[in-house]
């Protein structure tokens, strides 16, 4: 409610409409507009939140402290409610930042250990600007929403790059169709190569939007977008389609008709249409196999949605696709996702080789997450490969495959096709597929290797165990089942019997570990010796 329709009554701050008359005849103030102005956008981050666990009385009482608070700031002059949580004001370049900052500061003093949280927006006019208040409200916004759930920010300036955003989020969903009809969009494919062999075993087909005027449109734009106007799904199916064309008719051409090809799918999918009966339908269409279309969800698909996901997935599955998931690691809740779902592949998320040269973290955590696909039966493929060194290590780690630039970038198939010819890279035989599929399931490095099926129970491990050697006498402080099963092969029925077998001064055994253990300690160095 106003009074007079110029002041807010919970606020009695400037209205809208009236906030937009005064602007406008302060900026015809040519030595004001010769000083510099900005336009200040502040909300407050989860208010929804406060007004229903604290009640809408509660919320009031932060609007109108926030609202005197700003009000005190700027003296009264130009300050709005733009209803909700939103607050406006018009100010001078030279105090704009410092009062932005005194403001937040007010209100999270006041109601911070709340989680009142205040983000600003600030959109700076050019002196030669010329353009509708309305607008400039809007850049404020655009900068205040760029900041949100980052709780490291709490102000920001608008920039003609974040302009351009919001001009593609309102042209990619009006284009899209336009897009699809011309050709504008076009599926790209990249290789998956195998580490036994060095063939090509798969390709992923990769979504690419070059417009005849904007230009190149990366997916990390385009996609979010479509996924917002509830679009997403005719761009998958449009692949989808894309790729079974492409295996009647192209692939058979270019030799590459015994790989198959990864397609990825948005959570929408499943939400939007009967994913399952679209993926049914081009298949029976183009008449492709299903084990040469295989399905890729991310990880964070996974993490956000409920059971008719799931069932979504264990469809394709038991239906004969194999279901990948794609950018493991990504997520917050990976482990979580891995123990829910039976995978056929973990494609392991690119960020993990971006510092890898420097980093020897990395290494170890890819190694591990390898290792433990290994456990479970599932394949491992890496994105990201880059470099030789990269791929040499994943190799000896035991990762099944690899994909990135270091083998192909994103290319049409002909492309494809022209590459692997040039570096003289094979592709692989379909008969040959499920074989090295189970050859890769094969744990070199784990202590039972010839474990191809899903492990029930947990490796025994190695034989090792933990001795301590204290005033002369030994004890056990740890074992691994692996070496209470080595040392019952040798007579010895338990790790107590062991340990006093250790400690007989009589004993062979007790002899050769006391004369093992001093060459160790004045040479330094670790010493082998069959007991």
């Amino acid at each position: 409610m106003t009074k007079n329709n110029q002041t807010n009554e919970l606020t009695g701050l400037l209205t809208i409409s009236r906030f937009r008359e005064v602007a406008h005849q302060a900026l015809e103030n040519t030595d004001l507009r010769a000083q510099g102005v900005s336009f200040i956008y502040l909300d407050i981050e989860n208010f929804k939140n406060y007004n229903e666990i604290m009640g809408f009385s509660a919320g009031d009482e932060v609007l109108q402290f926030m609202a005197k608070t700003i009000d005190d700031e700027f003296n009264g002059r130009h300050v709005a409610y733009f209803g909700s949580d939103h607050f406006v004001i018009l100010a001078r370049n030279s105090e704009a930042l410092v009062k932005t900052k005194t403001i937040i500061a007010t209100l999270d003093a006041k109601f911070g250990q709340m989680s009142v949280n205040v983000k600003a927006g600030i959109y700076t006019l050019q002196p030669d600007d010329d353009i509708d208040i309305s607008v400039c409200c809007d850049r404020a916004k655009i900068a205040c929403d760029s900041i949100k759930h980052k709780y490291d920010a709490s102000y920001c300036f608008y920039t003609n790059e974040m302009g351009r955003d919001l001009w593609l989020r309102r042209f990619i969903p009006d284009q899209f169709p336009t897009a699809l009809a011309s050709g504008h969009i076009k599926v790209n494919f990249q290789p998956i190569v195998r580490a036994l062999t060095d063939d090509v075993c798969g390709l992923e087909a990769l979504v690419r939007w070059n417009d005849p005027d904007y230009g190149f449109i990366s997916p990390g734009q385009f996609v979010p977008v479509l996924e917002q106007a509830h679009l997403v799904h005719k761009l998958d199916i449009f692949v989808i389609e894309e790729v079974c064309r492409a295996y009647k008719y192209s692939l058979v051409d270019s030799n590459l008709a015994t790989v198959p090809v990864s397609v990825n799918l948005s959570r929408l999918d499943f939400s939007l249409c009967d994913i399952y009966e679209e993926v049914e339908r081009l298949i029976k269409k183009y008449d492709v196999p299903k084990d040469m279309l295989h399905i890729e969800v991310t990880e964070t698909v996974l993490n956000e949605e409920g059971n008719f996901l799931r069932d979504g997935i264990i469809k394709f599955q038991e239906n004969g696709y194999q279901v990948w998931m794609d950018d493991f690691g990504s997520g917050y809740s990976s482990f979580n996702v891995l123990k829910d779902y039976d995978f056929d592949v973990l494609k392991l998320d690119m960020k993990f080789l971006a510092d890898f040269e420097r980093n020897e973290n990395a290494h170890i955590i890819i190694a591990s997450i390898v290792s433990m696909a290994k456990k479970l039966g599932v394949r491992t493929v890496t994105e990201g490969v880059e470099t030789k060194e990269q791929w040499e290590f994943l190799k000896s780690i035991g990762c099944d495959m690899g994909q990135g630039y270091f083998f192909n970038r994103p290319a049409p198939l002909e492309q494809i096709w022209e590459s692997m010819t040039a570096k003289r890279r094979g592709n692989e035989e379909l008969t040959n597929r499920s074989y090295y599929d189970a050859i890769d399931k094969i744990d070199l490095k784990g202590s039972n290797p010839f474990s191809y099926e899903r492990r029930k129970q947990l490796d025994q491990g190695l034989p090792l165990a933990i001795a301590e050697l204290r005033n002369g006498s030994y004890r056990f402080l740890k074992a691994t089942p692996g070496f209470v099963k080595l040392i019952r092969t040798l007579g010895v029925k338990s790790v107590k019997e062991c340990e006093e077998l250790f400690n007989d001064t009589n004993s062979n055994i007790n002899k050769q570990i006391n004369r093992l253990l001093e060459n160790s300690t004045q040479t330094g160095k670790f010493l082998k010796s069959t007991l």
